[in-house]
């Protein structure tokens, strides 16, 4: 609502936005400045998701090329501890995959960090002085 040219307070109609009007009666006009709308835009989230209206996607979303790639490590490491437990390799060979995957999904976790992840990360974020 920051925005909108018409700012006598009246809520804006599908002209104004230029949008269609079935559109615009789903619209909550919110103020980044005041912090008008945002409990009516929490109500209605609450609403949605707890009404059913809203549904969990099948796959889980991952958006970070990083944790992509960790996944895709640890899951590596568990189907080659798997196969190596299948032909009957020694527990101990079994462990190191094993651990290879934990540390793998740490990295997404936080719970591990191994010095080129250290490197990636600040690589790829300006830090200031």
């Amino acid at each position: 609502m920051d925005l909108l040219s018409d700012r006598d307070g009246r809520t804006p109609d599908a002209e104004t936005l230029g949008i269609s009007a079935p559109v615009v009666e789903r619209c909550l006009c919110i103020s980044a400045l005041t912090g008008e709308g945002v409990e009516a835009l929490e109500e209605a989230i609450v609403e949605a998701v707890m009404g059913g209206q809203v549904m969990a996607a099948e796959a889980p979303l991952v958006t970070s090329p990083r944790h992509k790639e960790a996944l895709h490590r640890a899951l590596d490491h568990v189907q080659a501890a798997l196969e190596a437990w299948q032909v009957g390799q020694l527990p101990d060979l079994i462990a190191i995959d094993l651990t290879a995957a934990v540390n793998a999904l740490g990295e997404i976790t936080g719970q591990t960090a191994g010095e080129d992840l250290v490197e990636t990360i600040f690589s790829n974020f300006c830090l200031g002085k």
